[in-house]
């Protein structure tokens, strides 16, 4: 029998607890995401009972996660109701492994017209946005090259993004790339000086979620261009950013133009890629918490055996 579980979905718990019944062995539940606002957002209902249900979602995990283990939490802002019920936990954000991003930044002058959007193209995602924001680019005759990576959840969202590439005029400075494995990113990165994160305002989570793609265009020195909300709060202390307003691509557009016209941004990159590289790896903040509450788990004397 294994010595311990390590969950990682919300409808795993109810199979967890029964199995730390029979078991009396202790189990992680990985929290990657905002459950209880996700699973509520699925929910007709009005905007003060959606988050009230959120609420009880939060509550239920934090309950239940007492009573089997201990948490392991994509962000410190979940952590609140944990510690109310007595749960330990750890924090472990979504960032890149350090041995993965252990290659050299290309020099800034030869990207600096190149722009990326890795991760999903679906409308929350802000593939809209993307391809209006290549097409408005090519309107103004500049420079820059766009590329996103093909990702679609379904042939109706990948249908959706061939409409609205139709309706924009097919921009030819938008290139659709294969998606790459993990190990692939960074050497893939290498190539461009700006990174895109455009969640709308609309994405029930943008206020709280910082995608992958935002602490791997950190550790990677590419200037982020993103929306407001909880990746441009990140992307603020940790890279040269820019500001994306959905309503003012020209504004996104002329500081991008800034940026790369600016006779500091080599240092001012590579500044902020070192200090990504050391401060938000997954070995060097993630792993020292997680290998310490097993340890915390396996010394916890509810969860031995019975003889």
């Amino acid at each position: 029998m294994a010595d311990k579980w390590h969950i990682h979905d919300f409808y795993m718990l109810g199979e967890a607890r029964k199995w730390n019944r029979k078991s009396h062995r202790p189990v992680v539940y990985d929290v990657h995401e905002y459950y209880g606002e996700y699973y509520a957002g699925k929910l007709p209902l009005p905007g003060p009972v959606r988050r009230a249900v959120a609420r009880l979602l939060d509550s239920y995990q934090a309950r239940t996660t007492a009573k089997i283990g201990g948490a392991n939490l994509v962000a410190a802002e979940m952590s609140p109701a944990y510690a109310r019920y007595g749960a330990p936990y750890t924090v472990s954000p979504n960032y890149p492994s350090s041995a993965q991003f252990a290659i050299d930044i290309k020099p800034f002058g030869e990207r600096a017209n190149r722009v990326i959007h890795t991760g999903s193209l679906t409308h929350l995602y802000g593939a809209s946005l993307l391809v209006k924001l290549a097409a408005r680019s090519q309107e103004r005759g500049l420079d820059f090259s766009f590329s996103g990576t093909a990702r679609f959840p379904d042939e109706v969202t990948a249908a959706e993004f061939d409409e609205v590439l139709s309706a924009h005029g097919n921009p030819t400075n938008l290139t659709l790339l294969a998606p790459v494995p993990a190990h692939d990113v960074a050497p893939l990165l290498q190539d461009y000086a700006f990174g895109l994160s455009l969640l709308l305002p609309t994405y029930p989570q943008v206020d709280l979620a910082v995608p992958s793609k935002v602490y791997e265009y950190a550790a990677m020195g590419l200037v982020i261009v993103t929306t407001p909300g909880a990746s441009l709060r990140f992307a603020r202390d940790h890279s040269v950013t820019i500001e994306l307003d959905p309503e003012n691509l020209d504004a996104a557009l002329d500081a991008m133009l800034g940026v790369a016209a600016s006779e500091t941004i080599e240092s001012d990159t590579a500044v902020h890629a070192s200090e990504a590289r050391s401060s938000t790896t997954w070995e060097g903040t993630c792993a020292p918490g997680l290998t310490s509450l097993y340890a915390a788990l396996d010394a916890d004397l509810r969860f031995r055996p019975a003889p």
